[in-house]
């Protein structure tokens, strides 16, 4: 199986609106470590608060 399902997900995710970051908040791209997902920057930064808080 190809890793070609995530690139296209992403750009969806992002056309409708959503902040797609690695799990440091930073961009994604080789040698990132996980996703984040929200449908807008404020749960989006909500949300990499409480993993920050969890780690």
């Amino acid at each position: 199986m190809t890793s070609a399902p995530l690139p296209a997900g992403i750009a969806l995710c992002r056309a409708a609106g959503a902040v797609v970051t690695a799990l440091d908040g930073g961009p994604l791209g080789p040698g990132a470590e996980g996703l984040v997902a929200a449908a807008d920057g404020a749960t989006h930064a909500a949300l990499l608060a409480r993993l920050w808080q969890l780690s």
